[in-house]
């Protein structure tokens, strides 16, 4: 009970203040005792802070799924023809990670022996933003760019372990293009947007041919190597040209970790550990 004189508290009971001597049955009037707010004013703002806490946990866990959802996806996706999944964006971000997968699959088969005659295949394209956590984030970004499922047109099926460019299945096909005399593949007009995926990448017959062993071996393929660098991927030439935020990004937090890498190994040398 708190005393209106002096402020001091006492004890339910008291009939008096302890510290003035104010009477509390003074006046005929009953005192209320304070609140449990106004007698622990710390325990409120630990209280207060405890909440916050578990608000901003809340929200950077809310929705979001520790499962993988390229499988999940590539079963929606198995009704069809073929097609393939692509990351298409990661973000690693202060609260909450997000997985951007853009899908292509093929909705009818190409009529004509010819391309030029007939109707070509029906491709439609869509793209699934996800929230996951740290470990689907750290299995995915290294194949920005890349394809990480597919049912290729001969009826494989692929996973991240084998990831490869964008479209490379179709390349050899006569069905999509056709090669230069140059030994550059041609993409027809009609699916242009697969040469666009692609980043302004222009194939190589062997380039296709390093694909093809890779696949056969189960291996993912991310392009030619230029100066040890790769094409594709999170380190490649097509990424830093068509997604610099991200390659940027992906650059500082691999350097980072490199510099914590050699700092633990040095701290075990000089320890001798």
């Amino acid at each position: 009970m708190r005393c209106p004189e002096c402020g001091t508290y006492n004890p339910i009971s008291a009939k008096s203040c302890t510290t003035c001597g104010h009477s509390f049955e003074s006046r005929g009037a009953k005192q209320v005792p304070g609140s449990w707010s106004q007698n622990n004013p710390g325990w409120t703002t630990l209280g207060a802070f405890l909440l916050a806490v578990v608000f901003l946990m809340w929200l950077a866990g809310c929705f979001v799924s520790s499962r993988d959802p390229v499988p999940t996806l590539a079963g929606e996706l198995s009704r069809f023809p073929e097609y393939s999944i692509v990351v298409d964006d990661v973000d690693d971000g202060l609260f909450r990670n997000y997985l951007r997968l853009k899908s292509t699959f093929r909705v009818s088969e190409p009529v004509g022996e010819k391309p030029s005659e007939g109707k070509p295949a029906q491709f439609e394209q869509r793209v699934d933003t996800y929230t996951v956590i740290d470990r689907i984030v750290g299995r995915y970004e290294k194949y920005v760019g890349m394809v990480v499922a597919s049912k290729t047109p001969d009826g494989k099926l692929s996973g991240y372990a084998q990831a490869y460019p964008p479209f490379y299945q179709h390349v050899g096909h006569p069905q999509y293009g056709h090669w230069s005399s140059g030994g550059f593949w041609v993409w027809y007009g009609q699916y242009a947007f697969m040469r666009n995926m692609l980043g302004g990448h222009r194939v190589r017959r062997d380039d296709h041919d390093a694909y093809v062993r890779s696949r056969n071996r189960g291996l993912s393929y991310y392009g030619p190597r230029t100066g040890g660098r790769p094409t594709f991927g999170a380190d490649g030439a097509v990424t830093a040209r068509t997604r610099p935020s991200f390659y940027q990004k992906y650059q500082s937090k691999q350097a980072s970790f490199r510099a914590r890498a050699a700092g633990r190994s040095g701290f075990s040398r000089r320890f001798g550990k």
